[in-house]
């Protein structure tokens, strides 16, 4: 018996079969327990070899959007290496909505009100914040702004966001609490770096102005902001080394090199090729 072979069942969520890919649910052992919340049956198919990637992608995105809800469960996938910050998870950042259109993990979590299991997503390196639903794109930046969700915000500069993708909209929306704390807090202490897209190269120090005789202070002032903001990076970024060992951290970044290696010969042959 193959453990992650398709099973019969009786799918309990919406599915538009023109168009999900494939066009009817594909459910097996694991994504039954996943959809039951049954982290004990999860823990037990794990341990007799089931995995994620044994699961229809498709399918499972599409359940994904309702596990959100179930911090247990979410948890329990972590635990067995659902990453998104690096490793075979990292394309898995998004669920489907019933008419199959994408949403960011972690926005869908916030949106849901699931504080909980956004801050969780954050905290492995799920930070994909867009979403399309019913045909209209939206930016989750620019909904956290609107609801003045300073608490989500903290959350994800906790966790290495960066801080630019919110003060891009500080001319569009002034007034906003959450573009006031992030005026007001130039440094938020990290607790993780796992949303930071430098967290597998070397950090670049911040270019500093140089002090003329009449602004000394201020630009004293902003640059060791900008050196405090730096340090901690780097703090964080030797935490994420010492909790993956260095042999696995150096490893990740050889893969990551390979990978854009890979990614710039392509693109060097389209662009040397071009269709006619």
């Amino acid at each position: 018996m193959d453990i992650n072979e398709q099973i019969s069942y009786r799918w309990p969520f919406g599915w538009d079969s023109e168009n999900m890919s494939p066009e009817i649910p594909v459910v097996n052992r694991l994504l039954k327990a996943m959809i039951e919340k049954n982290v004990d049956e999860i823990n037990r198919l794990f341990s007799a070899g089931a995995t994620i990637k044994g699961i229809d992608k498709g399918t499972f995105q599409r359940t994904l959007y309702h596990l959100l809800e179930d911090y247990s469960v979410i948890k329990c996938l972590i635990d067995h290496g659902f990453i998104g910050a690096y490793g075979e998870y990292e394309d898995y950042q998004k669920c489907l909505e019933p008419a199959a259109y994408f949403w960011g993990l972690p926005i869908r979590a916030w949106y849901i009100g699931r504080y909980d299991v956004f801050e969780l997503l954050a905290q492995n390196g799920f930070g994909e914040l867009g979403l399309c639903s019913s045909g209209k794109g939206y930016r989750g930046e620019e909904l956290i702004i609107k609801k003045n969700d300073v608490k989500a915000v903290k959350i994800l500069m906790e966790n290495g966001y960066p801080r630019t993708e919110f003060l891009c909209y500080e001319n569009t929306y002034p007034q906003s609490e959450v573009i006031r704390f992030l005026q007001k807090n130039p440094v938020i202490y990290r607790k993780t770096i796992m949303l930071d897209s430098w967290k597998f190269k070397e950090i670049p120090r911040p270019k500093l102005e140089k002090a003329g005789f009449f602004n000394r202070k201020s630009i004293e002032q902003k640059n060791a902001i900008l050196m405090e903001d730096y340090e901690d990076r780097v703090l964080a970024q030797k935490k994420l080394k010492e909790s993956l060992g260095i042999e696995k951290y150096n490893s990740i970044i050889d893969e990551n090199q390979k990978i854009d290696e890979m990614m710039k010969e392509i693109w060097n042959d389209v662009l040397d090729n071009p269709l006619s």
